[in-house]
């Protein structure tokens, strides 16, 4: 009896945590704006066979209580849109270190042809939530950034990881820096109040 008390308070607490964890650090949708970007977020076409680019969409925004964000998504093949994954300013650093990482296993992967699935690192999302950096081989000469969320530290929801080449990979890169440095050129512009 003194063992099944113990774990209800145990749950009780885990269920108050999370439930104070989702309420801070969530998304504030009224100031979220469109950021023009070539970015795109690539998919594997079982048609064709090869990851293809997609529609992809960045926005700015803020965490409540917290630091600014990006909010990149896909539109995907046959659902609705691919979920959206959160690049913290607060983390450019880390992100960008991961980034290299990866543009540099691509570049040695591709120089041996080595097919390679590795992770590269993991960045804080919102609560509760953080973005793993792997590198995935397409193929002996393609390498992929791949970038997937972890919910309270369970990763691998494979039909939502995002999938970028190194062309992608930097420019997500220059996106995250200029959001760090609040150069990021943002649509629209604040004149329609």
């Amino acid at each position: 009896m003194e063992s099944a008390n113990a774990i209800h308070r145990l749950l009780l607490t885990f269920c108050i945590t999370a439930l104070l964890a989702g309420c801070v650090g969530a998304i504030d949708r009224a100031n979220t704006v469109r950021v023009e970007s070539e970015l795109a977020v690539m998919e594997f076409n079982s048609v064709a066979s090869r990851y293809m680019e997609r529609p992809t969409f960045v926005q700015a925004s803020q965490l409540i209580g917290g630091p600014q964000i990006l909010l990149v998504e896909y539109d995907a093949y046959g659902r609705y849109g691919g979920y959206a994954k959160i690049y913290r300013a607060d983390q450019a650093v880390l992100i960008n270190d991961y980034i290299k990482k990866y543009l540099q296993w691509a570049e040695e992967a591709s120089k041996h042809e080595d097919l390679i699935q590795k992770e590269i690192g993991m960045a804080k999302a919102m609560a509760g939530e953080s973005i793993r950096f792997s590198i995935y081989s397409a193929s002996a000469q393609r390498h992929l950034l791949s970038v997937e969320t972890c919910t309270l530290g369970m990763c691998g929801e494979d039909d939502y990881v995002h999938y970028m080449d190194e062309k992608n990979a930097i420019k997500l890169s220059e996106l995250v820096t200029s959001l760090a440095n609040s150069t990021l050129k943002l649509q629209p512009s604040g004149s329609y109040q």
